[in-house]
């Protein structure tokens, strides 16, 4: 009987935390809390960034400190579906490690 494989990311509840707008210093701390409210044990954060149309270094800083609670918490944390505003900030600051890469599909053109 051949052993059987178990996909780590099968086993993962997945929690997407959906942003608009601009995330800049008002708006960074509502989602580094959001973020860090939904790290748990086995947890997946999708941060669906689709509809931002703004990011500046708070908003940096927020999905960085998030994605320090997630792996603190045993979470995953993953930037999905970026926007062309939040895919150039990503790119400046050599930040391309957030996107999700686990469809082989490259996030950049």
């Amino acid at each position: 009987m051949p052993c059987s494989e178990t996909n780590a990311d099968a086993l993962m509840r997945t929690e997407t935390v959906k942003v608009s707008g601009d995330i800049d210093v008002d708006e960074a701390s509502a989602l580094e809390t959001a973020l860090i409210g939904v790290a748990a044990p086995g947890v997946r954060i999708e941060v669906d960034l689709s509809s931002v149309t703004f990011m500046g270094s708070w908003g940096l800083r927020a999905l960085l400190s998030g994605r320090s609670a997630a792996i603190a918490a045993g979470s995953t944390l993953a930037v999905v579906n970026a926007s062309s505003i939040v895919c150039r900030v990503i790119a400046v600051t050599d930040l391309t490690y957030l996107y999700d890469h686990r469809d082989g599909a490259e996030p950049l053109d």
